[in-house]
């Protein structure tokens, strides 16, 4: 396998790579699951058992919920049965969980606790949307079913249609949420940027600021011009 993988070109390799991602975001089975599913969680087992024995080519990165699966979601309420998919994955060679995007940072750091008593050792990686505009925002945290503190509904409401105060306030937020994040020991970051990474880069530069030594690392390996 590990010739035949080597052998690919880029774009192949790409996706082949997009489709192992895909399946590992799936959530764990039911009873009332079907064959196809169950083929689902039988091929994530079976892929990262075999890509782990390939050492350190590759690093397998997984999703995690810490509201739980979309799919699995009941009454809004996630249990650490919910968080047993990821904990699976983990057990069959996962190296590291990035969680799906959150604002409440009490959920993730809940989530971070459960897992860890129910075994998961790896680290657990905070996935940080910074909010853009106001009905992307919207958009993407009703597919995601993701909980949205009453304090971010207040203060989004008088200034939704104002792209560039939601902007200002989407930085404001995931500062916030970083500095408590990091504070109660979390040591990396995934900060989403779907091709807009302004406020990404902005919400650095609030944290650690553009003249500390970590500002100007983030600034060079960016490309960043200023």
């Amino acid at each position: 396998m590990a010739s035949e993988i080597f052998s690919l070109n880029r774009l192949e390799i790409k996706l082949l790579l997009f489709q192992l991602a895909r399946i590992l975001g799936r959530p764990m089975l039911t009873e009332h699951d079907t064959t196809e599913k169950k083929r689902g969680l039988r091929i994530i087992a079976e892929n990262l058992s075999s890509w782990e024995k390939y050492g350190d080519y590759f690093g397998i990165i997984i999703a995690g919920y810490p509201e739980a699966h979309p799919d699995v979601i009941l009454n809004e309420v996630a249990s650490l049965e919910a968080y047993q998919s990821e904990k699976k994955k983990v057990d069959v060679g996962a190296d590291l969980i990035v969680t799906q995007l959150f604002y409440d940072t009490d959920i993730y750091l809940k989530f971070v606790n459960d897992c860890r008593q129910i075994g998961i050792k790896c680290p657990i990686v905070p996935g940080i949307m910074p909010i853009n505009n106001y009905k992307g925002f919207v958009r993407m945290a009703g597919f995601c079913k993701t909980k949205i503190p009453s304090k971010v509904s207040i203060a989004l409401e008088p200034i939704k249609d104002n792209e560039e105060a939601v902007k200002a306030y989407g930085i404001h937020l995931g500062t916030e949420m970083c500095k408590k994040i990091l504070s109660h020991g979390i040591k990396t970051l995934h900060l989403y940027t779907l091709n807009m990474e302004k406020s990404a880069l902005a919400i650095l530069m609030e944290h650690w600021g553009e003249k500390s030594s970590n500002g100007k690392q983030i600034l060079e390996q960016m490309g960043t011009r200023r």
